[in-house]
């Protein structure tokens, strides 16, 4: 099965984002710094506080999929709420239970060991100079991709390209796979993709729900295009008269991390990811996609997404993501004129 998917996408748009600046232990990245220096004391500047003390997931090498991702699940909430509980992090905060005065709220990103949070320049001074914190970084944005070209019934040409028709004689075809996206979100009534979903409220997140509401959104959608279309080069199926998809005969999920104005935040990424890990919030369902695809980057900073540059990096997401037997792709760049 796995074979089968990676062959399968072996034409699709792939993308991978970087830079170079290691982040120390109890540093401030200097982006923040810069922000804190010209920032209002009583200011609120959003941050990633990424806290020491990490699960080693390489212990984790069980050939069964299933028992190897639940012990790493269980593993680093475990590790995050001991960190938590033992430092003085929420008294620093000020808060109770993940939330804070004023409505805002703490997003828990365990998979990393760390949090985000909007705290003013006094705290974050505090929290860079803790022995249980190994950084803080600024909490940026990044951009949407630009919107790929509308699904239609038309031939592909990257199917014939790739020689998708000969795998799919060989008998590959996505069946008992499911595929992920984290990116704009999916038009779940394209009639090319509505029948692939696969349902449930496990198979849906919406990043930007910054009040973590389940009751919010459940059904996938997409404002801006993007994500539909790369999913539909993914597991489209021949609604339109001919196919269009890649693995015609998978199943898709989606992480939605871009907002209506096409931003996101870093801890949405990370956030995203790690839903990946644990979609419906218990270790021992079976639930985990079997690949994910990713088609947005950085476009000022190549292999950002590997490197810690300007305080970004999605390493540890990406090899825990791997090592709990997910395949990570990314696209080689969605700009050009081929």
């Amino acid at each position: 099965m796995t074979r089968g998917i990676a062959l399968l996408l072996i034409g699709l748009p792939l993308l991978i984002a970087a830079g170079a600046a290691p982040c120390h232990a109890g540093a401030i990245d200097p982006e923040l710094q810069a922000v804190l220096e010209s920032a209002d004391p009583l200011e609120r500047i959003p941050v990633i506080i990424s806290l020491s003390d990490k699960v080693d997931v390489q212990q984790y090498r069980s050939p069964d999929r299933k028992g190897r991702r639940s012990g790493m699940v269980k593993a680093l909430k475990q590790r995050y709420e001991e960190t938590v509980n033992r430092s003085s992090l929420k008294s620093l905060l000020g808060i109770t239970d993940h939330t804070q005065p004023g409505g805002m709220r703490i997003r828990p990103l365990w998979m990393i060991n760390g949090l985000s949070v909007k705290a003013r320049p006094q705290v974050i001074h505090a929290m860079a100079g803790k022995p249980w914190v190994e950084s803080v970084r600024l909490d940026r944005i990044v951009q949407a991709p630009p919107r790929v070209a509308t699904l239609s019934g038309t031939a592909e040409w990257n199917l014939a390209a790739v020689g998708a028709q000969e795998l799919w004689t060989l008998g590959y075809t996505g069946q008992g796979v499911v595929v992920a996206s984290v990116d704009t979100g999916v038009d779940v009534n394209h009639p090319d993709l509505v029948s692939r979903w696969r349902g449930g409220t496990n198979s849906w997140f919406d990043a930007n729900d910054i009040d973590f509401d389940p009751q919010v959104d459940t059904t996938p959608y997409d404002l801006d295009g993007h994500g539909t279309g790369v999913m539909g080069v993914i597991v489209g199926g021949d609604a339109g008269g001919s196919a269009i998809g890649m693995a015609p005969d998978s199943q898709w999920i989606s992480a939605k991390i871009f907002d209506a104005n096409g931003e996101a935040l870093l801890s949405e990424i990370h956030a995203a990811f790690q839903w990946l890990l644990d979609p419906d919030g218990d270790p021992d369902t079976d639930d985990a996609p079997d690949v994910v695809n990713n088609s947005w980057s950085f476009v000022q900073n190549p292999d950002m997404c590997l490197e810690e540059t300007m305080g970004i990096s999605f390493r540890t997401d990406i090899q825990i993501l791997k090592q709990a037997g997910i395949a990570v792709v990314f696209s080689a760049g969605n700009g050009g004129p081929s």
